[in-house]
């Protein structure tokens, strides 16, 4: 009887110490898994707000932006010609009507639009898609929502997001229904409607 109560002693020892064992291993897992990952997400953490830091701080340098002087190439300035005025009228009515910022540079975008030869109403409409010309901007001074940075100047940005632009024509996008899937592939169909519809706001010069 007293062997037998030893024995059970014994038994109830190695399974009360085989538990804690168990419970230590387990536990020491767990936990060493548990700081890992809170490590691991601690440092994602700590790069995506770097990364903001710097998505949200860079500014292309105004020296970086071509704003090329096509103009001098002619004999007269296309900016007293008859239909670049009625270009610059058509953009500044139309950015006027929703009290956008951008309304001060019509002028710019028909110039930029000459330049690089794309459809003077597209970038006064992007804009007032991605930031309600001006008002709402992306980065500092880029209401088109256009790359990971800012810019020192509306100017800059129109310029700069004209030559994109032309990369896209290049490329046979020539119409917002289709550059909105390289341009927005999100919300494409919806960005490439209300493109075209502030497009026909303003006359097909």
């Amino acid at each position: 009887m007293l062997l037998h109560r030893q024995v059970q002693r014994r038994s109830l020892k190695r399974l009360v110490l085989s538990t804690v064992f168990v419970g230590l291993v387990f536990i020491t897992t767990f936990g060493y898994g548990l700081t890992r990952w809170i490590a691991e997400q601690g440092e994602a953490h700590i790069a995506l707000l770097q990364n903001m830091v710097l998505y949200t701080d860079v500014v292309a340098a105004e020296s970086e932006i071509v704003i090329p002087d096509k103009y001098n190439e002619f004999g007269g300035d296309p900016r007293e010609t008859e239909l670049f005025l009625k270009k610059v009228a058509a953009v500044e009515r139309f950015l006027k009507k929703y009290n956008a910022p951008l309304a001060a540079n019509a002028e710019d975008f028909v110039r930029a639009a000459d330049i690089y030869d794309i459809d003077y109403r597209l970038l006064p409409s992007i804009a007032m898609i991605e930031s309600s010309g001006g008002k709402f901007l992306f980065r500092q001074y880029n209401p088109f929502g256009w790359g990971r940075s800012g810019y020192p100047s509306f100017t800059a940005a129109i310029y700069d997001v004209s030559r994109g632009m032309s990369r896209y024509y290049a490329g046979g996008l020539r119409e917002p229904e289709k550059i909105a899937y390289r341009y927005n592939p999100v919300t494409p169909e919806s960005w490439g409607r209300k493109a075209r519809t502030f497009m026909n706001q303003m006359p097909r010069l």
